[in-house]
């Protein structure tokens, strides 16, 4: 049996394909949706928010109207009213609900860890003051454990960068979350950033920019996923009028698409329109589960190739996708789409990996065991490694042909590669196996020692050579890479260095700093953008 499967669960076909529709399921929506919307202006010693209040009126009111039976906002917003009536809302939570709850008000970081602020917070010049605080985990612990068919949780803090600030352990914004398995989570504003309470005095809109937005796309039958995604272009482009940075952040472990009124639709509606675009990008994205030693250390490779997916797709990119693939069939994917009319290339390992002779390898059941350093007696003894110098060559196979014909006017089209794997070093018995070392690592960033088809390369691991994935600390968690990479997609405009230094700093704030991604790239590479602004690809 061909243990290639395309993509189908995705819209995809063996071969090409856009966003196709997924195929069509019947609607199964909960039996009941729940939602809890606080908002805190009025606080005790801190600055008063001008919005936040009217936020959480505002998307309780739409919330109510989608058919959420919504808990009422505390009478007093306080450490105590808090607690109540999320413990109230959460009573009512069963594994066939649907939830969804919002909080805004000024929330701090401390330690790493994200706390959202009651009314009664006193200032926050010594650590016994969070006391009074909520942390983020409270919330999300809680509603693990109630075990909803659908969780949604909006975090619209962090509004002022001076609370908190004289704490030990202060970070500016709030920190990149590790959302619980099951449930998706978005923050108004990315890691280290402060979300606006209004663009400016004069602004006359009751809500806050984020919520503004949000409210514009909170449609029933629109995916939570693409709702913030249309809230993140609107909110870029409106905090750059006013020469602030703000882009929401989406941490997603949904098990499926979710969508605002709870029904299960497997037939997706097209995502809305982004401010960036991958359209003229081929990208071929491979997940292998794998089984016994090559089995994944953390999350499945197939959950985080759903959402990667449809980030890419949402951005117009143009996937070819396997699951659980033969290295052949890899290396075939990469030369058939090298084929074809594109301006620039991506590829994505989702899956094990090794590094040897400063080669990046993607890590094949076969030989896994002894790869790793194991003693399965029933792997391969060979082992099945295909490196980067392997891929990049198998994109460059059509350029090659054309640079026989016209080698002074080769110039290889932009090539990306992604790898979510560790990068242990290979076990020594393996130095006479199947792998190519044509062009080490420390060689990509020079342009003058690379044959053409090596030029104009990228490549983005989710580890330092010889590191390991650190794992995330909930079960259920998917890739923490994946997730950082998802949120600098949202940053269209940069170049690949800026999106890698994002990726680098979420991954290491998600793993307590035990894993950190590595960039190599050519030096055109590293200053070229990976996603357009759609506005500047038209023109």
């Amino acid at each position: 049996m061909d243990r290639r499967q395309a993509l189908s669960w995705l819209g995809l076909g063996a071969g090409m394909a856009g966003a196709a529709p997924l195929m069509a399921q019947p609607l199964v929506a909960p039996q009941r949706l729940v939602g809890l919307s606080i908002g805190v202006n009025a606080y005790t010693t801190l600055r008063a928010l001008r919005t936040a209040h009217q936020d959480a009126l505002s998307v309780a009111e739409r919330l109510s109207q989608i058919g959420y039976d919504m808990e009422p906002h505390p009478a007093r917003p306080d450490t105590a009213g808090i607690i109540a009536s999320f413990i109230s809302f959460i009573d009512k939570v069963d594994p066939a609900s649907g939830i969804f709850l919002f909080l805004a008000g000024h929330g701090v970081q401390v330690e790493g860890r994200n706390f959202f602020l009651p009314a009664n917070t006193p200032m926050l010049d010594k650590m016994d003051a969070l006391a009074e605080a909520l942390p983020l985990d409270f919330f999300l612990e809680a509603i693990t454990k109630a075990r909803p068919r659908q969780a949604i949780v909006v975090l619209d803090a962090c509004r002022d960068e001076m609370v908190g600030k004289a704490l030990p352990g202060y970070a500016p914004g709030i920190a990149s979350t590790n959302a619980p398995g099951g449930c998706f989570v978005a923050y108004s504003a990315s890691s280290g950033e402060f979300a606006l309470d209004q663009l400016s005095e004069d602004d006359a809109s009751p809500n806050g920019l984020f919520t503004r937005h949000l409210l514009e796309h909170m449609e029933g039958e629109q995916r939570i996923y693409d709702i913030i995604s249309a809230a993140r272009v609107a909110v870029s482009d409106d905090a750059r009028t006013v020469g602030h940075e703000q882009h929401p952040a989406i941490y997603d472990q949904s098990r499926r698409a979710y969508f605002l009124d709870g029904v299960d639709r497997r037939a997706a509606a097209p995502p809305p329109p982004q401010a960036g675009t991958l359209a003229r990008t081929g990208i071929v994205l491979a997940a292998l589960e794998g089984t016994g030693c090559a089995a994944p250390t953390d999350g499945s490779p197939k959950h985080d190739a759903v959402r990667l997916h449809r980030a890419l797709t949402g951005l117009g990119g143009q996937v070819v996708g396997l699951i659980n693939p033969s290295r052949d069939e890899v290396l075939d994917a990469c030369k058939t789409l090298a084929t074809r009319d594109f301006d620039e290339f991506a590829f994505v390992w989702l899956g094990r990996g090794v590094s040897h002779e400063l080669q990046v390898a993607a890590l094949f059941d076969a030989g896994a065991c002894a790869a790793t350093g194991g003693d399965d007696e029933d792997e391969q003894s060979g082992p099945q490694l295909l490196t980067h110098s392997d891929l990049i060559t198998a994109f460059r196979s059509g350029d090659e042909e054309s640079a026989q014909k016209a080698v002074q006017v080769f110039t290889a089209k932009p090539l990306t590669l992604f790898f979510d794997c560790g990068l242990a070093p290979v076990a020594a018995p393996l130095a006479g196996g199947e792998f190519s070392t044509e062009i080490p690592l420390n060689d990509l960033p020079f342009e003058s020692r690379l044959p053409p088809r090596f030029q104009n390369v990228a490549l983005l691991a989710a580890a330092s050579d010889g590191e390991e994935r650190a794992l995330p600390p909930a079960n259920g968690v998917g890739s923490v890479f994946v997730t950082a990479l998802i949120n600098a997609l949202g940053r269209p405009g940069i170049s690949i260095a800026d999106l890698a230094e994002l990726v680098v700093a979420e991954v290491e704030t998600l793993t307590a700093e035990e894993q950190s991604p590595q960039l190599v790239a050519s030096r055109k590479a590293e200053r070229r953008l990976f996603v357009q602004r759609a506005a500047a690809a038209a023109a």
